[in-house]
């Protein structure tokens, strides 16, 4: 082969390889837009301010999370407790809202669901023990995403604002929460 050939062969693999990096970085920077994008448009933070935020519990809600939790009676349940307060919660299909199985809380506060940095929704909870409670989401959970179900003590103004509630913690300082993967 001629020298020419090769210069001809590396040029088209050099091609190969930027194109194929460029199309990675466009889909990783799509994935962040979209990120962004969902997260600036469904911040927890910005519904509670707008009085939209807080996500209170029905009875139809918690029928709902019933046949839910029932439905998921074959999974593992993660059970996390600090002191009188504990959540659990299974792993559940992908949706707008989360079934959580049990909460117990010992003052007014709230169950918010996690999605890495971000609380896609919240319910309301009063003093005691509650069992089969939906949490209806701003943006709905991703098949094969790990989230958390992580408890609060409302500040007093029945609205959830995560950097005014206190995130209730286990005695090594880490939040209390109980993880789970939508299906």
């Amino acid at each position: 082969m001629s020298e020419r050939m090769y210069q001809g062969i590396i040029g088209v693999l050099v091609l190969i390889i930027i194109v194929g990096g460029a199309v990675m970085l466009g889909s990783r920077k799509e994935e962040s837009v979209f990120l962004g994008v969902a997260a600036t448009s469904t911040s927890i933070d910005d519904a509670a301010m707008s009085g939209k935020g807080a996500v209170n519990v029905s009875t139809e809600a918690v029928q709902q999370g019933g046949a839910a939790a029932k439905d998921q009676s074959s999974q593992a349940n993660m059970v996390v407790a600090a002191g009188s307060d504990s959540v659990s919660v299974f792993d559940q299909p992908a949706g707008m809202t989360v079934a959580v199985q049990n909460v117990s809380i010992s003052k007014p506060g709230w169950v918010a669901i996690k999605d890495g940095g971000w609380y896609l929704g919240a319910a309301k909870l009063s003093p005691g023990t509650h069992s089969n409670i939906t949490v209806d989401l701003l943006r709905g959970t991703k098949t094969g995403s790990a989230y958390e179900a992580v408890l609060f003590y409302d500040n007093g103004n029945g609205t959830f604002d995560v950097h005014a509630d206190t995130v209730i913690t286990k005695a090594d300082g880490s939040a209390l929460s109980a993880a789970f993967l939508a299906k």
